[in-house]
């Protein structure tokens, strides 16, 4: 590249009123044809050439500000003066631009492909960034899932357990239930035939009571009956056996006695006749006796006996007959 302190001189064909003198740069436009051809060769695609590049464009700035700079100094003397520095200036300034744009241009592509890139990059990176969250996210939804479905599952567990324990708590108290009903029952019916077996218990032994007194009673009637019942049996038997005795005396005697004068027991057919009357109603008084009631077997025995001896009583005190009915 060619260097600032080389100076040149630019003719640039003027008007035929313009000034001839020759105007004086820092740079030509053969130095910028040498740049252009120079630039022209730079890359952005590479750091090297996007380096190379950038300083390219900054020398291209700063000598167009320099040109232009050396340009408002030409054209203080003369507006002519300066109309002619500002033709060759604005061909310079063209040249200048027209290579700051295709490097520009070139730059921009550059840029615009390194920003493509680092777009797509950032993409790449973010849209692999999204799936690996997405993964992430599926894999802890899918864990979360288990997670829920194991604690469902696992309430499920326990509500069949505690179902099963209730059902089983309550099959349990409904069996307890029903041997406490059993056995409550079996206690009243225990207790009901325990009052039962008391009360008959205390019955039979009320009645054993009244029994022992009414036998006690049936004894002492009984032991009277049969003392009463001895003395009338030995006293009829004594009048039967001296009755029969004097009916069965021989007839030597008078008529009109049945026993010997000089006997304490001679009575006389008339009084014989009123002792057998006597005997008869006597009889007659024995089969009106009643019995007493009585309640035990022993002395319903005894009772029965006790009849039988007065019926034999009453029949031997109505078999007596007069010695006359005897003749007749």
């Amino acid at each position: 590249m060619a260097s600032k302190s080389s100076a040149a001189t630019n003719l640039v064909p003027e008007p035929a009123q313009a000034p001839t003198q020759v105007v004086k740069y820092s740079v030509t436009e053969e130095d910028m044809r040498e740049t252009r051809a120079k630039y022209s060769a730079i890359s952005f695609a590479t750091p090297d050439g996007y380096e190379e590049g950038r300083k390219a464009l900054a020398y291209l700035r700063t000598t167009r500000v320099g040109v232009d700079k050396e340009r408002k100094k030409l054209t203080a003397d003369s507006v002519a003066w300066q109309k002619h520095v500002n033709g060759v200036a604005n061909q310079i300034t063209a040249l200048i631009v027209e290579i700051e744009e295709e490097l520009q241009a070139k730059k921009a592509e550059a840029d615009e492909e390194r920003a493509r890139q680092r777009r797509a990059k950032e993409d790449a990176e973010r849209e692999a960034l999204r799936l690996q969250e997405e993964a992430k996210l599926a894999e802890q939804r899918a864990q979360l899932e288990a997670e829920r479905q194991a604690i469902a599952d696992a309430q499920a567990k326990l509500a069949e357990e505690q179902r099963l324990a209730r059902e089983a708590v309550e099959a349990q108290q409904a069996e307890e239930r029903q041997k406490l009903e059993a056995e409550k029952l079996a206690l009243e019916q225990a207790r009901a035939e325990l009052a039962e077996q008391r009360r008959i218990a205390e019955e039979a032994t009320e009645q054993l009571a009244a029994e022992r007194q009414a036998v006690d009673a049936d004894r002492e009637v009984l032991a009277q009956a049969g003392a009463e019942l001895a003395r009338v049996q030995e006293e009829v038997t004594a009048k039967v056996a001296a009755f029969e005795e004097a009916a069965t005396a021989p007839p030597a005697q008078p008529v009109a006695q049945v026993l010997p004068p000089d006997s304490s027991d001679w009575v006389s057919a008339p009084a014989l006749a009123g002792e057998a009357a006597a005997m008869h109603a006597f009889a007659r008084q024995i089969r009106a006796l009643k019995a007493p009631e009585v309640t035990t077997d022993t002395a319903a025995a005894i009772i029965e006996q006790v009849e039988f001896m007065l019926s034999e009583a009453a029949q031997a005190l109505e078999s007596f007959e007069t010695q006359e009915a005897a003749a007749e």
